[in-house]
């Protein structure tokens, strides 16, 4: 972004563009020949003939240019955050495989859409926590999010034994978030099962977080019934099955009252998009943008030419051996 310290200079442009066109107007000759033939030289352009005023109209357009001090911007934004603190909780249990969500399994459509989220989310800390027989901590929050995009994406299944400890998940969270000095501190956990293993049960973990004034929104995700489930047989070979994963709905409906939060039940990609858009609305980012513009000195810019054609000026006459 260019600006002009003391653009009053720029006027004088003006008048150099005035004297301009009057150079233009055809002169009369002082001199008059009939023939110039017998002097053995040829007439100069009219181009040549006006060159030193040509020069003299160049230089002083830059000089008034210099005077306007040309600056160039660079813009930086300083955020100022009242943002939400928020983690992650994906189950990655055994049962995430299922591929009810055609053409892919549950956790890798779970996980697509949380990476969306995230985009979403500018001026908020992110956390991200996964379980199955236990908990673990993927990223404590942080505003580099592109950071927890790249640790969505390379979640796997095999990283915790199989299992479905929802406490563990919540409990982690809530570690994470204790430590929060956020105004609001929120969870969004993910699961697809009824809990079977940990050490702290669903409902202890979510009086935790309710005591840390955590809000907690949990997702049961995937179809009722049987649905489509990869096996592998003893020859390697992987075949599907219908099988039936039972979700303990009530249980995620008492974590998310007890914390004022909400429970959503999504049976499709778009469902789960239109939750993870709800949750969006409902917890809105709060941050305030400061800009910053700082302007460098650009007057080399046009010093530096005036300098070159002040020399060509001297030079010109040398150079085109112009009759007076």
């Amino acid at each position: 972004m260019i600006h002009f310290n003391n653009p009053f200079y720029l006027l004088g442009l003006l008048l150099i563009v005035l004297i301009f066109f009057l150079l233009k107007k055809k002169r009369e000759a002082s001199l008059l020949y009939s023939d110039t033939d017998w002097l053995g030289i040829q007439p100069l352009s009219n181009f040549y003939t006006h060159l030193p005023q040509y020069l003299t109209l160049a230089i002083l357009a830059l000089i008034f240019i210099s005077l306007a001090r040309p600056q160039r911007g660079y813009e930086y934004q300083r955020v100022k955050r009242e943002g939400i603190d928020i983690v992650l909780i994906l189950d990655i249990s055994g049962s995430m495989r299922a591929e009810d969500f055609k053409p892919k399994n549950r956790l890798t459509v779970a996980k697509k859409l949380a990476v969306d989220f995230i985009e979403r989310r500018e001026g908020d800390r992110i956390g991200l926590v996964v379980f199955a027989k236990d908990g673990l901590i993927q990223a404590p929050l942080t505003l580099d999010h592109r950071v927890i995009q790249e640790l969505i994406n390379k979640i796997d299944f095999g990283l915790l034994d199989d299992g479905t400890a929802i406490g563990m998940g919540i409990s982690y969270g809530t570690l994470l978030l204790s430590q929060s000095t956020a105004k609001n501190k929120v969870m969004i956990l993910l699961t697809d099962g009824r809990n079977n293993a940990g050490k702290i049960d669903p409902e202890s973990a979510s009086s935790m977080a309710n005591e840390a004034n955590i809000k907690i929104y949990t997702i049961g995700v995937g179809k009722r019934g049987k649905v489509p489930f990869p096996m592998q047989t003893v020859f390697g070979v992987t075949r599907h099955v219908m099988a039936d994963f039972e979700l303990n709905e009530d249980q995620l409906r008492r974590i998310a009252d007890k914390t004022n939060g909400e429970y959503f039940r999504a049976t499709s990609p778009k469902a789960l998009e239109d939750i993870y858009g709800r949750i969006d609305k409902m917890e809105p980012t709060t941050f305030e943008v400061e800009r910053i513009v700082k302007y460098k000195e650009k007057v080399h810019w046009t010093l530096i030419p005036a300098l070159f054609l002040f020399i060509i000026f001297f030079l010109e006459p040398v150079i085109s051996r112009r009759i007076p």
